[in-house]
């Protein structure tokens, strides 16, 4: 029986690469070209040129998707019958918003189809097992975003360079010096240490052609300023320094200048006006952790109170503020008592450091039996010892780097509550935001609901980072709505 033209439906083409470095990525155009085969083997058709979202994450809500959009409002228009994706993972990561998504395709009417997974959402059934193919996406993409944290701290203990973004000035961007700017670098710090303004090096730069590191848009790189050369003179990779998040650790690669030379020039740098001077370190327990429960933008501290302030930021609303003093002591309470109940309670088995250990050396182990199996008794073939390779090598590496991160520590310190009481007392204003930043990934002030001066602990918010992989625990004698408590490793913690 021929079909009529309400059988014959119209598909838009959807497809999204999260990296995508030059725009021309050739399993785009495979995804399209399977998407158009799919399309026609039902004898549809495809409507319009295919939609395409290039090197935009699919699980980070921030990123707007134009292409996504358009083929939302194209389906909302009735301009298309069904999208049709290669693969769910690339119609979106989280399974919340993607299943509304879902939602929102049928109620217009409207189907999504999938090459790889063979979904059609015109059935119960094949919505059934969109929502646990989504469940899967998004598990997987959260584990991927683990082991790559993991990896970029792991390389940052090691010393290991950061690769990526702009090069520093001396160096290719694998760290490896460059002879005529290492001249170049050493000739402009012992000008600034003999107390060359830098708008006079920048000038002297200019004048004799030397160039700024190129970036992306500009590769030819540019000229200097006062701004621009402070800024360069104070990275912490001149001196053979690897900052990750606050902690420094002696790099691998050679340095320009020694640890003493950064710190003179950092103390010099820092009695510089207009157009140059480092930022002064922060002098409040909470900068850069304290957040507007309104309009969600960081406060600083001033006149003794945390404020949401317009003048310095114009995305802040300017309506909360807080005692300094208040919030620091309901903070660091918060912390000492967590810390002093995780003192008390058993080390999971999965986060012990020498549990870790010693699945590290079976999979070691394992690997090489597969190995041996594969090259030297040949009793396996190339693709079962492929699979089985590659997963044994992702769980290796992703051991390693929990393991170098479990032994490395951090700022906080479990103990009895006298013990972490004295330490507070002892501690620098620095090592106390240390632990404050290890403790937590922000702290939120919520606007005052009630009238008086009686401080109300129920508008702070803690965001508590060191939580985030760890087994929630009941602790006797620490009761806070909305807060869990949870078990710290021991590996982890300085002693």
């Amino acid at each position: 029986m021929p079909k009529t033209s309400k059988d014959v439906k119209r598909v838009a083409i959807y497809d999204r690469l999260s990296k995508d470095r030059t725009g021309q990525a050739e399993s785009v155009e495979n995804h399209i070209a399977a998407c158009r085969q799919f399309i026609e083997q039902r004898g549809w058709t495809v409507t319009g040129e295919p939609f395409i979202d290039r090197d935009i994450s699919g699980y980070n809500r921030r990123k707007v998707r134009p292409a996504f959009a358009a083929v939302l409002a194209g389906i909302e228009a009735g301009d298309f019958d069904a999208v049709c994706v290669w693969k769910l993972d690339r119609f979106g990561r989280r399974m919340v918003s993607a299943i509304k998504t879902v939602e929102q395709i049928t109620e217009a009417g409207a189907e999504l189809l999938s090459v790889s997974e063979n979904v059609d959402t015109s059935t119960a059934m094949g919505r059934g097992v969109l929502a646990l193919l989504f469940s899967v996406a998004e598990t997987e993409s959260e584990n991927i975003s683990t082991r790559v944290s993991l990896a970029w701290q792991a390389k940052a203990i090691m010393g290991l360079p950061h690769v990526g973004g702009r090069r520093c000035f001396g160096y290719t961007a694998n760290m490896a010096q460059i002879p005529a700017e290492v001249k170049e670098a050493r000739h402009i710090v012992k000008q600034v240490l003999a107390g060359a303004s830098l708008n006079s090096v920048a000038v002297d730069l200019n004048a004799r052609g030397v160039k700024t590191p190129g970036t992306k848009k500009r590769p030819e790189g540019g000229g200097w300023t006062g701004a621009s050369v402070r800024q360069w003179l104070a990275a912490p990779a001149l001196a053979g320094i690897r900052r990750h998040k606050g902690t420094d650790t002696p790099g691998i690669w050679e340095s320009i200048i020694t640890v003493e030379e950064r710190e003179q020039l950092l103390v010099r740098l820092g009695t510089v006006r207009p157009g140059g001077g480092v930022k002064p370190e922060p002098k409040f327990l909470l900068t850069g952790l304290v957040r507007c429960g309104s309009c969600k933008e960081k406060m600083s501290g001033h006149n003794g109170r945390y404020l949401c302030r317009p003048e310095r930021n114009p995305r802040a609303c300017g309506r909360v503020t807080a005692s300094q003093a208040r919030v620091d002591e309901h903070v660091t309470e918060q912390l000492l008592t967590f810390l002093a109940a995780a003192d008390s309670q058993p080390l999971p088995v999965e986060q012990d450091p020498k549990v870790l250990a010693a699945a590290i050396e079976a999979d070691e182990a394992r690997l090489e039996r597969l190995n041996r199996a594969r090259f030297v008794d040949e009793a396996i073939g190339q693709e079962e010892w492929q699979s089985a390779r590659d997963e044994l090598v992702t769980r290796l590496e992703t051991s390693r780097a929990a393991r170098v991160v479990l032994e490395a520590g951090s700022g906080l310190r479990p103990g009895t509550r006298e013990e972490l009481d004295q330490w507070w007392e002892s501690a620098t204003i620095e090592e106390r935001r240390a632990a404050m930043r290890d403790a937590f990934g922000s702290v939120i002030i919520d606007s005052a609901t009630k009238l008086g001066c009686k401080f109300d602990s129920s508008r702070i918010r803690l965001g508590w980072a060191v939580l985030a992989d760890l087994t929630p625990v009941t602790v006797e004698g620490f009761d806070v709505p909305g807060v869990k408590v949870y078990v710290v490793p021991g590996g982890r913690l300085n002693r």
